[in-house]
């Protein structure tokens, strides 16, 4: 139930966004990911499909509370959609 609450609320962030990721940062899947490793201290910690053609990503700093949500594109591309701080992993079975 967490997961699906969490990547409802990631598709949901990346499709309002979407004005926004025409102007994100774009670059391939490893140079991305290599960043938010090193530069943010993040993990991939959930994702899924977003459409057929595209994947979605959220990536966490479980003590710094960053976070980044990323789309994938077939070609490897990805892109940053938005971030943020704060983020928090609610257990389930707590009043939402």
């Amino acid at each position: 139930m967490t997961r699906i609450l969490i990547l409802t609320i990631a598709i949901a962030l990346a499709i309002l966004t979407k004005p926004a990721a025409a102007q994100s940062r774009c670059a391939p899947y490893d140079v991305i990911s290599a960043k938010l490793i090193q530069k943010y201290g993040e993990r991939r910690a959930h994702g899924g499909l977003r459409s057929t053609t595209q994947a979605m990503e959220i990536w966490v700093n479980d003590e710094t509370g960053t976070w980044t949500v990323l789309i994938i594109t077939p070609a490897n591309m990805s892109c940053v959609v938005a971030a943020g701080a704060f983020w928090q992993d609610w257990k389930p079975g707590l009043p939402g």
